[in-house]
């Protein structure tokens, strides 16, 4: 009945009008339209014609969009698979899944600290930017470091803002082959300075500390002879090294270069004035020559500043600012002096 109505449709109203044809290539909304116009038609050809549409058969604008928005060839995949993947009750499963991941009262447990990558903070690497090298304050280092006085026996590598200092550990000029040590009964004679594999870094261009850090009774910096210095005190901590040198049998605690080494016989070190580098480098009425570096990358001196006399202006760590025979614009520096405590015991810049 309907399709012969379809066909006489210009004969059954006087008012109906034709039915326009869509082109199939005028993509999903065209479809949208064609449905509708053909929906149209039909409940226009079944009420002029006289009869109700089959509801089966009847297609409605809204029920042409749901099938339109629903049609597996416009979802996109990846809503399929969550489909698929979906079981029975499987909405309830993830809902209590964030519930059991929520604390008492509806909050979420807190994040670890840190930068936001899940580590606790101490796992995490630094977020800390370098601080930038000046490069011509780089390079005028580089010439000072490596034109410095090294003793023969030292090898000094510079990578970067890095410098390596490598030696035997015997300084270059005279030691002896016995010394006295402290033990708990007091000094007893020990054995001479011996080689050991002496590796130490410092930085190239130093960078000031927000304050002083102490030294720890030990190795604090790396001198031209080859050998090293230590901090003023003995192992105790307590014992300035150079208030308590005996001499029993001609055998000092501490030899007339202002050195020794520890009681098994490696690291010979300065707890003072290496007079045996001094007088070698210094000029009477002058600035001291540049004898070594310590470990926080400042240069170190002897005892005389630029007048030629001991300086009176030293901060805790025995350094100040000043002009030096390497530095032509002022810049921090340590002295090594006649008067306890002779050298530094502490370190101004970062190590």
């Amino acid at each position: 009945m309907i399709a012969t109505c379809v066909l006489i449709l210009g004969d059954c109203s006087a008012d109906s009008q034709p039915v326009h044809r869509l082109s199939g290539n005028d993509g999903p909304m065209r479809n949208v339209q064609r449905l509708v116009v053909m929906a149209v038609a039909l409940a226009a050809v079944a009420a002029a014609c006289g009869s109700e549409p089959d509801p089966d058969e009847a297609i409605t604008a809204e029920e042409t969009v749901v099938a339109e928005d629903n049609s597996p060839t416009d979802a996109p995949e990846e809503n399929e698979a969550v489909q698929d993947g979906e079981q029975e009750g499987g909405q309830d499963e993830r809902q209590g899944a964030v519930q059991e991941g929520e604390q008492e009262g509806g909050e979420r447990p807190e994040r670890p600290a840190g930068d936001g990558d899940g580590r606790p903070e101490d796992e995490q690497e630094s977020a800390e930017p370098d601080v930038p090298v000046d490069s011509e304050d780089a390079a005028m280092r580089t010439e000072i470091v490596r034109s410095a006085q090294w003793a023969d026996d030292v090898t000094i590598t510079i990578d970067g803002n890095t410098v390596r200092f490598e030696s035997d550990g015997l300084p270059s000029h005279e030691y002896l082959d016995a010394y006295l040590a402290d033990g708990p009964d007091g000094k007893y004679l020990s054995g001479g300075a011996e080689a050991y594999d002496a590796s130490f870094e410092f930085p190239l261009v130093p960078e000031a500390a927000d304050s002083p850090s102490e030294t720890s009774n030990g190795p604090i910096g790396v001198a031209i002879s080859g050998a090293v210095y230590f901090d003023p005190y003995e192992a105790n901590g307590e014992v300035v090294a150079n208030d308590d040198n005996d001499t029993i049998d001609g055998v000092p605690f501490i030899d007339a270069c202002g050195g020794h080494p520890i009681p098994r016989g490696t690291d010979y070190h300065y707890h003072g004035i290496p007079y045996c580098i001094t007088d070698a480098v210094d000029t009477p009425g002058a600035h001291s020559t540049l004898i070594g570096f310590l470990f926080d990358g400042f240069p170190i001196y002897g005892p005389q500043d630029s007048d030629g006399e001991e300086p009176t202006d030293l901060d805790e760590c025995h350094g100040h600012v000043g002009p030096t025979p390497e530095f032509d614009d002022d810049t921090y520096h340590y002295h090594i002096i006649s008067t306890s405590n002779y050298i530094s015991e502490c370190l101004s810049g970062v190590s």
